[in-house]
């Protein structure tokens, strides 16, 4: 028995699942092509982050979200939200992070700033487990896509990588790769892939080449996948 959390697709999820039996899914993504044989429990909330779903089942069901859980929680959020800067953010989400900043007892503001210093330092990382470090399949039009995401603050450290960056992406076999590193300080990411260019021209109207910076685009689930997805048609 398999509850599926912040994913609802098969390309996304662990290896085995099409013989698992899902009983419930909770996410905040579109909804892809996982099938059951019977009904289940199926929450999906347009919010920024999956874990402000559960804190809303936490309050729904009366259950106190013990300290720990918390401090989790309210990370999850402002990771996801980009310390509410992504456009997926939701009043919803704000209001979550309020409450369980009380319970975790700490400033969600400096608190966040000080996780991302921490938490984007890639410099232990090689290239591969950078790409795939939050890497999600797609399926466009036929076409196999992959997207990495990775959010740091010292932007140079990868662009000054850019050659082997491509070395790994364009050895994979995906159609189409795209990794976007994401400055939360410009809000906007830079984009490594392999496309074609006018591809990525028509998807983030910019000037394609190898590092462009898409500015604003800081949202895979908004902006990365919808663009992308629309690109592949028109072109």
């Amino acid at each position: 028995n398999v509850v599926l959390v912040d994913h609802n697709e098969y390309a996304q999820s662990a290896d085995g699942i099409e013989d698992a039996n899902i009983v419930e899914i909770v996410d905040h993504h579109k909804i892809g092509g996982i099938t059951t044989d019977v009904p289940i429990s199926f929450r999906v909330m347009p919010v920024g982050c999956s874990c402000t779903v559960i804190y809303n089942m936490f309050k729904e069901n009366n259950v106190e979200v013990p300290y720990e859980i918390a401090g989790l929680l309210l990370s999850a959020i402002l990771s996801d939200t980009l310390i509410f800067k992504s456009p997926t953010t939701t009043e919803m989400d704000k209001l979550a992070c309020q409450e369980l900043a009380k319970i975790a007892n700490v400033n969600m503001e400096s608190y966040g700033m000080e996780m991302f210093k921490v938490g984007t330092s890639l410099d232990e990382f090689s290239i591969e487990e950078i790409v795939n470090m939050d890497f999600k399949e797609f399926d466009m039009s036929g076409k196999r896509v992959g997207i990495g995401q990775v959010f740091t603050l010292d932007i140079d450290s990868i662009l000054s990588k850019k050659d082997d960056f491509l070395s790994y992406i364009n050895s994979t076999e995906y159609d189409m790769l795209v990794l976007a590193v994401t400055d939360i300080i410009k809000e906007g990411s830079y984009l490594i892939y392999k496309a074609e260019d006018k591809l990525i021209s028509e998807a983030f109207n910019v000037e394609a080449s190898q590092g462009v910076f898409s500015e604003g685009v800081v949202s895979r689930k908004k902006q990365l996948v919808p663009n992308l997805t629309a690109a592949v048609k028109n072109i």
